[in-house]
């Protein structure tokens, strides 16, 4: 047997273009993908509008072969994997477990997963970057570092924020007109009450 360059095949039954009547099986559009390659393609699978495809025919297409004309033309019933050219019979009413439980399909899901997973932990990253960054520039810039205050996050006993709480509305019911921040007595109690429990925490 020949086949399509004229070349013996191996034993293999290589279609020409003048065959009437053709007979495929999946190891032999194989066979045609990858030792062809001029001659026979896969193609993606067409989609259907407004239809959600599934992930497998982004790994799988259908195979086709050149026509007389120059033309390629699909292969009815097959499905081909556009890494390794594997085929499998696929029809209207097959599933797509046997494309699923395909080698090439499961690494290309796992790349997918590890990729992803890359993605958010980057995008983690980033963002605590970002509230770091802006912690560092909020506490650089505010007015209390002025006067040598150091800025600290301290967790208060139940006793100590009563405290704060108090001496925040002592100050409040005291001066219940704009005095300048620096020269408010309550002001200063309540910074000097911050910065002790901040002095006891150290």
């Amino acid at each position: 047997m020949y086949g399509l360059d004229g070349d013996h095949d191996g034993g293999v039954d290589v279609p020409t273009t003048s065959s009437i009547s053709i007979q495929y099986s999946a190891k032999s559009i194989k066979f045609y993908l990858k030792n062809y390659p001029d001659k026979w393609i896969i193609q993606s699978k067409s989609k259907c509008p407004n239809v959600k495809q599934s992930e497998v025919w982004d790994l799988f297409g259908e195979p086709s072969k050149m026509n007389e004309y120059g033309v390629f033309t699909v292969i009815d019933g097959f499905v081909s994997c556009f890494d390794c050219s594997t085929t499998y019979v696929n029809k209207k009413d097959t599933g797509t477990n046997s494309l699923r439980n395909h080698v090439c399909f499961k690494k290309y899901i796992l790349q997918k997963k590890e990729e992803k997973q890359n993605n958010t932990a980057s995008s983690q990253t980033n963002s605590s970057t970002t509230l770091s960054s802006s912690s560092a520039v909020n506490s650089a810039t505010s007015p209390l570092t002025k006067y040598g205050l150091v800025m600290k996050t301290t967790k208060l006993t139940s006793h100590e924020k009563t405290k704060v709480k108090e001496l925040i509305v002592n100050w409040l019911c005291q001066s219940m007109r704009p005095f300048s921040l620096v020269n408010d007595n309550g002001f200063r109690n309540v910074i000097q009450q911050v910065i002790s429990l901040g002095k006891n925490r150290s």
